[in-house]
């Protein structure tokens, strides 16, 4: 894999400084002298989220940073309890402090009148030193994911992000979503100059935050786009650094990155006091229990709106959303991401298999699902989908379901498009062997998020 530096989605109250190595994107200019830094600002965030009606929980799920590594020298660190470094975390340069920075809005204490307050004091911190030679790279970054990932699920905070695709970090992000993870993301400081999103905030399934003020508007700096999930505090919030970056060991921060940090440790929270959701339960509830500012509506400042603790504490489970990550094939077939891919829908000793799942034309646009027609037998799908929303019949030899070359006619068995309703569906197999297939239910581009059942059948000839 070739190594690619990648910036820190961060803005800082000094300035922003260009990188070399990704256009676009940004990096914190370190500040000169502790002199130049003003009195640091009291948590006025915690009330913003309504973290202030409810009380953390103790350790639970475990907050997970992949990042420029943490100062264990400092004192919200050393020897602090449900710490765990999965690498080493020197620091060789005063630009490390994303790292310390991040993890201390989880993990403040406040202690000794320290105004760096976390979201969650108690969490469990894991940590991953993504820098070789302390710079950034993308395989450090993809080997944090799936090092944390490996451990079990927890929350995994990615404040980092450049405007490429990367197919292994995209791979990396899949397979831990698979392993049961929630993965958190911050859309970017590019505003008003970029409006795409950066990855890995793009890749579906990522929870995307972009970053709101005191007043709770939109702050100056946060990208646009669609795929913002929530919301949350981003602007002038104390944080704990590295001696070399502050000699007061603590200064105050504005980006994205401190916005999805703060969701990281909210989620965890939730997560704890409610372990039976599940992670795509959890993104949903999260979602729909966040409180509306600004434009009403879905829109492309703050998604869903700005992210309320307390409502999330008590929203109602959302049902379950079978078999994900399975957006393509290479995420359902054996061998690929999930190494022992997703059971049937039909096929032999399964004649009939019914699944209700949620879609979304953002997030989760695919939902693919493996079959096997037997010779002379017809598979038959019925659906009840929202508008927009096609279903198809891949063969078994089709590499994608999406992308260049995915509608070619040659791979397709079957098709229909509805806009919402019944969807009837026939393919029939004449042949004398089996035929191994993928259904595919496809929200159009710009579609909105819905639920809907698919039911399948086998019957011979």
């Amino acid at each position: 894999m070739t190594v690619r530096r990648l910036a820190l989605i961060a803005t800082v109250s000094a300035a922003l400084a260009a990188t070399a190595a990704l256009a676009g994107s940004a990096t914190a200019t370190p500040r000169a002298d502790s002199a130049a830094t003003p009195a640091l600002p009291a948590p006025w965030w915690l009330r913003a989220i309504r973290a202030d009606q409810a009380a953390p929980p103790g350790p639970g799920v475990p907050v997970a940073f992949v990042d420029t590594g943490v100062d264990m020298g400092l004192p919200l660190f050393a020897k602090r309890p449900n710490t765990y470094p999965l690498n080493g975390q020197r620091l060789l340069n005063r630009h490390q402090f994303h790292g310390s920075a991040v993890a201390s809005l989880v993990v403040g204490n406040g202690a000794d009148g320290s105004p760096v307050v976390g979201v969650y004091p108690q969490a469990r911190l894991v940590i991953w030193n993504a820098t070789a030679q302390g710079e950034l790279t993308l395989r450090k970054i993809v080997d944090g994911i799936e090092a944390v990932s490996a451990r079990g699920r927890s929350v995994i905070n990615l404040s980092v992000g450049g405007g490429f695709y990367s197919p292994q970090l995209q791979d990396a992000v899949l397979r831990a979503i698979a392993r049961g993870s929630f993965v958190v993301a911050s859309v970017g400081n590019e505003r008003p100059l970029v409006t795409f999103l950066a990855r890995p905030a793009g890749e579906p399934h990522v929870f995307t935050v972009s970053s709101i003020g005191q007043s709770l508007a939109v702050s100056t700096f946060s990208s646009q786009s669609s795929g913002i999930d929530i919301a949350a505090p981003g602007e002038e919030l104390a944080v704990a650094v590295p001696q070399a970056y502050n000699e007061t060991r603590e200064s105050s921060e504005s980006g994205t990155s401190f916005s999805a940090a703060i969701v990281s440790g909210a989620a965890a929270w939730v997560w704890t006091r409610r372990p039976q959701l599940d992670a795509g339960q959890l993104f949903e509830v999260l979602r729909h229990s966040a409180r509306h500012v600004g434009r009403a509506g879905v829109n492309l400042d703050t998604g869903w709106g700005v992210l309320d603790i307390a409502a999330a504490l008590r929203y109602p489970a959302p049902p379950k959303d079978p078999q994900e990550p399975n957006d393509d094939i290479n995420q359902v077939a054996p061998g690929n991401v999930v190494l022992r891919g997703r059971p049937l829908l039909v096929g032999p000793g399964r004649a009939s298999g019914t699944v209700s799942a949620h879609i979304d034309g953002t997030k989760d646009p695919h939902d693919v699902y493996r079959v096997v027609v037997p010779a002379r037998s017809q598979l038959t799908l019925r659906s009840a989908v929202p508008a927009g929303v096609r279903v198809r019949v891949w063969d078994g030899t089709t590499k994608s379901v999406d992308g260049i070359g995915s509608d070619q006619p040659s791979h397709v068995l079957a098709t229909v498009t509805r806009d919402g309703g019944t969807v009837d569906l026939t393919y029939r197999n004449p042949g004398t062997t089996p035929v191994a297939a993928f259904v595919d239910v496809w929200m159009l581009q710009g579609g909105f998020a819905g639920r809907y059942t698919l039911q399948a059948a086998l019957a011979r000839d």
